[in-house]
């Protein structure tokens, strides 16, 4: 895929609602990569979303590309080849040297009402495409976080399963998810696939969601549930209250727990279908498929 056009699908108009403005450098000749665009999109996403939160939602954010090559010495973590860089830089605060170290470690945060798990998101994400992260910044001068990615022997191209036109006809998909991030990403994926969101932060906003559409005769095709959020009422819960509502609904569980025994035994729960974080597009392409589509082999 290029990197080029996933930057300008999520941020092309150059400014968003907190207004926040976005300055993009990306030359046309940059490489493709091959990476899974879900995960990407969300590595990103938690990028731009922590560099819009250092600074309070005013002040520019510069996002930048360029094809860098990698020799065996390089300081880098990473195997000889070429890759694509991409730098994201901002101008907020900047960050004490006693936190940089510490910024990619699980529920490491200097922010209210931030899980801490943004950043150690996008790290894991580009390690495991063969990759790796880097950080420069002092107090003062903002930040700029870059990503290395390798790049791809091919041209970019849009892969046969990527969700355009999924369905005939767009359908309603609720999502009950108590993080920001997500949500973003997940609304992008989805409208990929022909479908329009409404979100909910916890179970019984869901419910009072999911009934006031029953109730005004556009009921949602679907509906996908986080197992744990962080204040209300969570999945488990949640779908059993949902079944009373609607004996009919179409629950979809999610989680980036794949331990959790209500993931590998979802039907017993009133589930019909699963969805692991992080979002992998072809497998949100399928799940759909076979959740809103298959009704006979649903009603086994």
């Amino acid at each position: 895929v290029s990197l080029r056009e996933i930057i300008i699908d999520m941020l092309g108009r150059g400014k968003d609602n907190t207004g926040t403005r976005y300055e993009f450098f990306l030359p046309d000749d940059l490489h493709a990569v091959e990476v899974d665009e879900g995960q990407i999109r969300q590595a990103v996403n938690n990028l731009v979303t922590n560099a819009r939160q250092a600074m309070h939602g005013e002040g520019r954010i510069r996002i930048s590309a360029e094809n860098i090559p990698v020799a065996p010495a390089s300081p880098l973590s990473l195997k000889e080849g070429d890759y694509v860089r991409l730098s994201i830089e901002d101008e907020g605060p900047g960050i004490d040297d006693s936190n940089i170290e510490k910024i990619f470690d699980p529920f490491f945060t200097t922010k209210d009402r931030s899980s801490g798990l943004g950043l150690t998101g996008s790290f894991s994400i580009v390690r495991n495409h063969g990759g790796c992260i880097t950080v420069e910044s002092k107090p003062g001068p903002g930040a700029i976080f870059h990503i290395y990615l390798p790049a791809a022997r091919g041209k970019a191209k849009v892969p046969d399963d990527g969700g355009k036109n999924l369905f005939s006809a767009r359908k309603r998909i609720l999502i009950m998810d108590d993080e920001e991030i997500v949500r973003t990403v997940l609304d992008r994926m989805l409208l990929q696939c022909g479908c329009e969101s409404t979100f909910a932060r916890e179970g019984s906003e869901m419910l009072d969601i999911y009934r006031s559409a029953m109730l005004q005769g556009h009921p949602f095709d679907a509906v996908i549930v986080d197992l744990v959020v962080s204040k209300g009422m969570g999945g488990k819960e949640a779908v059993g209250k949902l079944l009373e509502i609607d004996p009919e609904a179409r629950a979809i569980v999610s989680s980036g727990y794949s331990d959790d025994p209500i993931m590998s035994d979802f039907r017993q729960y009133g589930f019909r279908g699963v969805l692991a974080k992080p979002y992998r597009l072809s497998r949100l392409n399928q799940v759909l498929r076979e959740v809103i589509s298959e009704k006979n082999s649903l009603a086994g």
